[in-house]
């Protein structure tokens, strides 16, 4: 009798202190988030929804829940990420944006995000639509450039390309469909995720954090970068050309855009690599970043309908003030980086624009 109190006492205690860590793990992420941890775990609440070829495309007429009074994500009627609060003139030019994250904006409301920006300056005689969507490559590029771009009947197409490429660098099983990178869109893009109880508890929270960076310290001891990956700059500059025959057959005029990153952010991490790119060392990233950059300059045919942003890196100035994170623009980074669209559009045969 005395071993079952004991047992039974033991466990009230036990029950007692993990659901105290709950209540204050859940209070604390609520804090810190701004949202409960369940929130993030409802398929209701994900931004994208699945694609038979892209993994995943935005929803449309969507708006992202729970987050802060005027930090809107949302889309359109067409799943495209708001660019305007006005309908252009009916003999809009159309600027299709084609990217990654960087493009879609990732960290930044709305009104905040480049091709926004973009849009203000300018004006309702152009039509700028957004698709970018986090963790496309060129490779999601070019089927977007053979399915849903030729319907927006784009006059211009901006493609800013390059972070996802290179995040295959050293990659296991590397292929010429990038299938590790892809492999890990339907996490990235939260799509058809199905949730368990277990991944409302803070403590399977925390527990998984733990386990995933012990066993992904394990698996990268050994397998983190300081140099190119010839292959997959292959890859990268076969998809570039096969994006210039489409733009080409498209009869569009083309902006290239290489990849810009806080490179300040990079070179005072701490961290051996980041979590996006987790066989890249940081320390080396800024110089792949530019070599891989570098690639798109030499790719491109450049004419009167095509230019290419050089040394983008370099040739303007960059510093942390310009991105909320590593890689995606603050509200500065995108004025600068629409000034830079906005010269280029100069470039182009029959355009000029006073901004």
């Amino acid at each position: 009798m005395k071993k079952i109190r004991f047992f039974l006492i033991n466990y009230a205690v036990l029950v007692t202190i993990l659901v105290t860590i709950e209540i204050i793990g859940h209070l604390s992420y609520r804090i810190i988030k701004g949202k409960y941890l369940f929130q993030n775990n409802t398929n209701e609440n994900t931004f994208f929804k699945e694609h038979p070829y892209l993994v995943g495309t935005p929803k449309e007429n969507f708006r992202f829940p729970n987050l802060p009074k005027g930090f809107n994500i949302t889309t359109d009627g067409n799943g495209h990420r708001v660019t305007k609060n006005y309908v252009p003139s009916k003999d809009a030019i159309n600027i299709v944006c084609i990217g990654g994250s960087t493009t879609f904006a990732t960290g930044v409301p709305d009104k905040i995000s480049w091709p926004y920006i973009l849009q203000q300056k300018l004006g309702e005689n152009y039509n700028v639509i957004n698709l970018g969507v986090p963790g496309y490559s060129t490779l999601e590029g070019i089927i977007q450039l053979v399915t849903t771009v030729p319907e927006l009947k784009p006059d211009i197409l901006i493609i800013y390309q390059g972070w996802n490429d290179i995040r295959s660098y050293h990659a296991p099983n590397k292929s010429p469909d990038y299938l590790w990178h892809g492999k890990t869109q339907k996490s990235n893009l939260s799509v058809n995720k199905k949730t368990s109880i277990t991944e409302y508890s803070f403590i399977n929270f925390i527990a998984g954090k733990i386990g995933n960076k012990i066993s992904k310290s394990k698996e990268l001891e050994n397998n983190i970068s300081s140099h190119r990956d010839s292959y997959i700059d292959e890859i990268y500059v076969r998809n570039l050309k096969t994006i210039q025959v489409l733009c080409n057959q498209l009869q569009v005029k083309q902006i290239y855009i290489p990849q810009v990153l806080n490179l300040e952010e990079y070179t005072k991490s701490v961290d051996v690599s980041d979590s996006w790119t987790p066989y890249i060392s940081n320390k080396s990233m800024p110089e792949l970043i530019k070599k891989i950059n570098s690639l798109m300059s030499q790719t491109i045919k450049k004419g009167a309908n095509t230019t290419v942003v050089d040394s983008i890196l370099s040739k303007y100035k960059w510093n942390s003030n310009h991105f909320v994170d590593v890689g995606h623009f603050s509200e500065d980074g995108g004025k600068q980086f629409s000034d830079i669209i906005i010269s280029h559009l100069n470039h182009l045969e029959n355009f000029k624009i006073d901004n």
